[in-house]
């Protein structure tokens, strides 16, 4: 019998609220929205534990640091935040791909607005 292995695993991110100043109009610009991201983050298949703890992906440190983007800076679009979030994850060497989702909820009564971005590490870079 033949035992499938995954080449890739995937750390995801669902329902993740954070608030942040973004937007074009006036109004948007003065008061933090709640913003929701989601996302899902391919990592090659080691199967095996790391070597050292230390190696290993802090989902913690992970978490973090995408509310820390959102709260520190203030953005013209979702789009350039969730550049910004991108660029952060793949400072992890682990990570080769990424799938990220950010909306707004709620937004024209009870639709979700926002974007979806894939991308990938050149194979230079992974």
């Amino acid at each position: 019998m033949r035992t499938l292995k995954s080449n890739f695993i995937c750390l995801f991110i669902e329902n993740l609220k954070v608030d942040c100043i973004i937007g074009i109009y006036k109004r948007e610009k003065v008061v933090a929205q709640p913003l929701v991201i989601e996302g899902k983050f391919y990592l090659k298949n080691e199967n095996e534990l790391p070597a050292k703890m230390t190696d290993a992906l802090n989902y913690e440190s992970l978490f973090e640091g995408i509310k820390k983007i959102a709260r520190e800076n203030n953005f013209l679009l979702i789009e350039n935040l969730a550049n910004a979030i991108i660029d952060f994850f793949f400072k992890y060497e682990q990570i080769l791909s990424i799938y990220l989702k950010i909306y707004k909820q709620d937004l024209y009564g009870k639709t979700n607005v926002g974007v979806e971005a894939y991308q990938s590490k050149s194979l230079d870079q992974a």
